[in-house]
């Protein structure tokens, strides 16, 4: 079971980020930080997970461990380190480095836990960025 709910949280995220196309960032202590929600109605890797009924304000600055400990009823049966792995995706490559890192970013996470990353190579054969 925990490799089919894996396999389905990577292909929601994978679906939420490609057709979003950007990170999700807000202004926390005057610094510009990705956010799992933002004021624009974008949402990150792990808020995309998170339910609208469930998503709290305080959420926002707390990594995906902090919530999985803080919200135990949040996710309860998703791994803490595959919501670490996908929120540093959108944190870390996203963020920085853009659309396409952060695709090929996603194709290590899915051969890691051994996923099917076909959402994010269906991405990538259809927009190749090489010139």
């Amino acid at each position: 079971m925990t490799n089919q709910l894996c396999q389905q949280v990577y292909d929601t995220v994978a679906t939420h980020l490609l057709a979003q196309g950007r990170p999700a960032k807000a202004v926390f202590k005057s610094v510009v930080q990705c956010a799992y929600r933002d004021h624009h109605g974008f949402k990150c890797a792990v808020g995309c997970l998170i339910p609208d009924d469930m998503y709290d304000p305080a959420m926002e600055g707390k990594t995906a461990r902090e919530l999985k400990h803080e919200y135990p009823h949040l996710l309860p049966d998703v791994p803490a380190r595959l919501l670490h792995e996908l929120q540093h995706s959108h944190d870390a490559t996203l963020y920085h480095e853009g659309l396409h890192h952060w695709a090929r970013h996603m194709l290590r996470i899915a051969l890691k836990w051994e996923l099917d990353p076909a959402i994010i190579k269906t991405f990538l054969e259809n927009n190749d960025d090489t010139p």
